[in-house]
């Protein structure tokens, strides 16, 4: 049976490519030596396990924890013949992303740096390359920065070696972002001789990489670094954070942070922080720190939990500028919630409160402190979700009715069942104090 398919045109054949999968068009290309050298534009090249096998993952999960590992160690000369094959037959004039997540280490560095010689030809914008290390013996793939060009601004590396030699750091210039998970950057003289050749660096995010006990991040070459993301799951990597001199907007961290120093942050509007437990006596340090280094903050989002009370004291220093709230806790039901007005206390512009519950199990009786009645004059917007009857934020929320002046909305999502949230409900609108105030209690499963 002859093959009319492949007697099309190129041009017809490329179409008909342009609208397949990348895995589809891979096998396609298998198929007929006539497609193989037919390349529609694809403006990101991705391989993975599933767009190379058709086996589901979930990249949050990690990417082979569930796989025996020599079912992945077959799949790795499979993996690399195809994709070597793919892009040696690829014919485009460009790419816009080159997307590579597999377990691979140095040991196949002559194939990878093809790759990155392949994504500086087709003048690639992004490298993305995760090389995950769950399987690996050998060492991290060496990431070849002297292959890199001009045309490159977007760089994450996810278990790889990174480390720029002085005369290629030059070539790290056009980045506006670096992505690094699970890098060794053992001391700051690591971490600058990376950002030292960053020099129009807009985001920088650091996940899981093993760093020096203190981080400093200075801005004294970084003059357009706008966001810092900082996550880290092991603890005391690291134990303190220092950002000097740096026009950052917004800041995120995730971890089991010690103590965190901000010097000549002016721009610094959004802060977003999440405390493991462990940690969460260093929530002192953070009320008293932000407020008074970071003049500008208007956006503060703190996830926290603590077996006992919120460690939060009561007289802290004014975020003169705050506008917007979000906290999310870990609670249990003997859990009480009321220090978190002394937040809103200190937020005389607040104009948005969110908070967000997260049951722990039981461990006895509500232990309250006394908090004093304020009036707080910007407070429009409130949500309350995880909302249980067994804890005390129904105080919370009857507080927040009678003391936000100006308050044009509070939704209440109630965890336990349909009785809770009418219960709930009744109980709000009897203690409604403004008529102008729009109510809303939905029951969440």
């Amino acid at each position: 049976m002859s093959d009319r398919i492949s007697e099309l045109p190129d041009d017809i054949l490329t179409d008909i490519l342009s609208s397949l999968t990348l895995r589809d068009s891979v096998k396609a290309r298998l198929l007929s030596p006539r497609w193989r050298h037919i390349s529609a534009p694809i403006s990101t090249l991705q391989f993975d396990l599933f767009t190379m096998f058709g086996i589901e993952y979930d990249e949050n999960k990690g990417y082979f924890d569930t796989l025996p590992a020599n079912f992945v160690n077959e799949l790795k000369p499979r993996f690399l013949t195809a994709v070597d094959q793919f892009l040696q037959q690829y014919r485009a004039p460009k790419i816009g992303t080159l997307k590579v997540h597999f377990c691979l280490g140095n040991e196949y560095a002559s194939h990878i740096d093809n790759w990155v010689a392949f994504a500086a030809r087709m003048e690639a914008k992004k490298i993305d390359f995760y090389f995950s290390s769950f399987y690996q013996r050998n060492e991290n793939y060496s990431f070849p920065c002297h292959l890199l060009n001009s045309h490159l601004k977007h760089l994450r590396l996810g278990a790889c070696t990174f480390r720029p030699s002085p005369e290629h750091r030059n070539l790290l210039s056009s980045l506006a972002t670096l992505d690094l998970s699970n890098v060794i950057l053992d001391t700051n003289n690591d971490v600058e001789s990376i950002l030292s050749g960053c020099l129009n660096l807009e985001c920088l995010v650091l996940r899981n990489c093993r760093l020096p006990m203190r981080l400093c991040i200075h801005g004294h070459q970084l003059f357009k670094l706008k966001t810092l993301i900082v996550h880290q799951n092991v603890p005391h990597f690291p134990w303190h954070i220092e950002l000097n001199s740096i026009d950052l907007e917004t800041f995120e961290f995730r971890g089991f942070l010690g103590t965190f120093t901000f010097v000549a942050v002016p721009c610094l509007e959004k802060v977003n922080m999440y405390f493991f437990p462990e940690s969460v006596d260093v929530l002192h340090s953070v009320f008293n720190e932000l407020p008074s280094n970071l003049p500008r903050l208007q956006n503060l989002s703190l996830t926290l939990g603590s077996k006992n009370a919120l460690p939060i004291p009561e007289i802290m220093p004014t975020f003169t500028r705050l506008k917007q709230l979000e906290l999310s806790v870990l609670v249990t039901t003997s859990f009480d919630l009321l220090p978190i007005i002394f937040i809103l206390n200190a937020s005389p512009i607040l104009e948005k409160f969110y908070l967000k519950l997260r049951r722990m199990s039981s461990s006895g009786q509500i232990q309250t402190r006394e908090c004093s009645n304020r009036l707080h004059l910007h407070l429009k917007d409130i949500r309350i979700s995880g909302f249980y009857e067994q804890s005390n934020v129904m105080e919370v929320a009857i507080y927040l009715l009678k003391n936000a002046v100006a308050l044009e909305r509070m939704v209440v999502d109630v965890k336990d069942d349909l009785k809770t949230r009418e219960k709930v409900y009744d109980l709000l609108m009897k203690e409604k104090v403004n008529s102008r105030v729009e109510l809303i209690v939905n029951y969440q499963n």
